[in-house]
């Protein structure tokens, strides 16, 4: 009886092993999931011959051709979007976490020096590059993130979009001209 029990645990124990591995290497998943669709399709009466005397289908070819890609590359698409989507939002709070720690290390230096105490001006090309970092970046953000008034950073942001073409909204309905403070920046 316990020697079951040994033989059970240990089989349990290979099956966690496969499947940890298996779930580790999507290219394996891909190749399973394809031999048990052409596995089924067999079992189901579809052959894969050639006879030189059969007269090839084209309408059923283009058929299947046509169920393939309208029901896997969506799915395909919208996978690899996602991923992209994950590792930018990833990159971006790297980016600005990294950013943030500079300008704290920068803001103590400047509060122990007496003479720098005095507002800094906010250059063009230091929100560029905030605009780089974060990837998508909204007035109010840009703003809060120098720790000055929307106002102070208007005439940068109209002369890197307007100007110098680096930067461009995100939607359509971010409208510079009528309302610089909502909009949504990224680098054109």
């Amino acid at each position: 009886m316990r020697k079951v029990n040994q033989i059970e645990i240990c089989r349990d124990d290979m099956l966690k092993r496969i499947i940890k591995f298996i779930s580790k290497h999507k290219l394996l998943i891909t190749v399973i999931i394809e031999i048990i669709v052409i596995l089924v399709l067999y079992f189901l009466g579809f052959r894969i011959t050639y006879n030189a005397k059969i007269e090839n289908n084209w309408d059923a070819i283009e058929a299947c051709g046509t169920w393939f890609c309208g029901c896997i590359v969506p799915i395909a698409v919208i996978v690899i979007q996602h991923k992209i989507s994950e590792s930018e939002q990833r990159t971006s709070a790297s980016n600005t976490a990294l950013l943030d720690e500079i300008e704290q290390i920068k803001n103590s230096v400047d509060s122990t020096d007496p003479q720098r105490q005095v507002k800094r001006h906010i250059s063009s090309d230091e929100i560029y590059r905030f605009i780089c970092i974060k990837m998508v970046a909204s007035t109010e953000e840009i703003a809060e993130h120098f720790k000055v008034d929307i106002n102070d950073i208007k005439h940068q942001l109209e002369d890197l979009w307007a100007v110098s073409e680096l930067i461009s909204t995100v939607s359509l309905e971010d409208n510079p001209n009528g309302n610089i403070a909502k909009c949504h920046w990224k680098k054109s």
